[in-house]
């Protein structure tokens, strides 16, 4: 299917990129104190990988798992927050209350932290910083470790029914695997983060399923078999569930390539908690295939996201393409150049992690080189001749390309 069919029955701005105000036009972005604090930290440095930071943090706090109600826990490389979202989404929809907490976000760092699809209000964000600063300071948490505490004790005022939690990075290691007793959720598992996970399908796969513990069962998202076999060794005397082949096929109809695949495996959990929830009603999250008439932005970003990203093209598109440096970008990249009818390769705008242009070489005719973002999108419109444009790569470009496409 191609994504302007799939679009054509799910509706989707008419607008062209020139008729949108291109120009970022002076929105103030409120910055939290959290954020202040941490702008010379680097959520993936600094540390030793060990949990006994925010364990330590948790417990000064006397933090409470039960009052999170019934935790889903969600790792693995692709695929992690569409599915959290459509548990979330579904059991909203079935009348629980739902906490949800995911990462990285787009726009502001509230939209990590969620209840019944409400964001954190900025002053609240603020007051449990205020309130859990001191500890944050003593026990030296990371970025990330900082914003599990903050997010659990939020969702302990709340009581939900169910909090849905995503994985940052990794499974062993993760500050969210202070969490004992859950349901174990792994998605798509694929070679990415090597220098912080391990160079091979094993050791990455073990990575994310140190999550499970002791509890049962597995769930499990589509993997080669390679996958499946790893983790059966690792939990021999645990079901491992996977999604049905016919609910895979219906919701094929609904969702494009890999999201009816994660959607499959969320209803595999809706199904084994005895909750009966349409899927037809949820929509993608933010930047998973989301489409500004031809333009199309999704954040898939490695190898393997993408490859599935392009199965939903029947004709090559226009793609716009930016990385952080920890990717394999150079993989990608020659993959694009293969698959698209021009790249288009530009920077991720405000990020120190993104790619810089001058410091790739290519000599591909099918390759152009734009470190202006808004110019890049430009070029990609005047090329495409009203055929798609695929932006790719990295959660944070889609966000600023968000913001160029709604005129912020």
């Amino acid at each position: 299917m191609s994504s302007r069919a799939w679009y054509g029955r799910h509706g989707c701005s008419s607008q062209r990129l020139e008729r949108h105000n291109i120009k970022i036009t002076g929105v103030f972005w409120l910055i939290t104190k959290f954020e202040k604090f941490f702008s010379s930290v680097n959520e993936y440095l600094n540390a030793k990988l060990t949990l006994n930071r925010i364990k330590a943090a948790l417990n000064h706090t006397n933090f409470d798992e039960k009052k999170l109600g019934k935790i889903i826990h969600i790792a693995g490389t692709n695929g992690k927050g569409s599915t959290a979202h459509f548990i979330s989404s579904a059991l909203i929809n079935s009348g629980y209350k739902v906490a949800l907490f995911t990462s990285p976000h787009l726009l502001s760092i509230c939209e990590r932290i969620k209840v019944n699809r409400q964001q954190i209000r900025f002053s609240d964000l603020d007051n449990l910083f205020t309130t859990y600063f001191s500890i944050i300071k003593e026990y030296k948490l990371t970025y990330f470790e900082a914003i599990t505490l903050l997010a659990f004790k939020y969702f302990e005022e709340f009581k939900p029914d169910f909090s849905i939690i995503e994985t940052g990075m990794g499974g062993t290691y993760d500050a969210t695997n202070v969490l004992e007793n859950k349901i174990p959720v792994i998605t798509s598992i694929s070679i990415d983060h090597e220098q912080y996970l391990g160079k091979t399908l094993e050791s990455i796969t073990r990575e994310k399923a140190a999550i499970v513990k002791e509890n049962d069962p597995i769930f499990l998202g589509t993997n080669n078999e390679t996958v499946y076999k790893i983790i059966a060794s690792i939990y021999p005397h645990k079901k491992i569930i996977t999604p049905e082949k016919e609910t895979i096929e219906l919701l094929k109809h609904h969702f494009p390539s890999p999201y009816y695949k994660n959607a499959a495996l969320a209803k595999m959990i809706l199904n084994y908690l005895n909750i009966t929830a349409p899927f037809n009603k949820i929509s993608l999250p933010p930047c998973r295939f989301e489409k500004y008439d031809n333009i199309i932005i999704d954040g898939a970003h490695n190898f393997n996201g993408i490859i599935e990203i392009l199965k939903n093209f029947k004709q090559k598109p226009i793609i716009v393409f930016s990385s952080t440096k920890d990717r394999d970008y150079q993989k990608i990249i020659n993959l694009l150049s293969i698959k698209s009818t021009k790249l288009i390769l530009t920077e991720i705008p405000n990020n120190i992690r993104s790619i810089k242009l001058n410091e790739l070489e290519t000599t591909n005719k099918n390759i152009i080189k734009e470190s202006d973002l808004k110019i890049a999108l430009r070029k990609a419109v005047e090329l495409s001749k009203n055929n798609d444009i695929l932006v790719c790569g990295s959660l944070y470009l889609c966000a600023e390309v968000k913001k160029i496409l709604k005129g912020f």
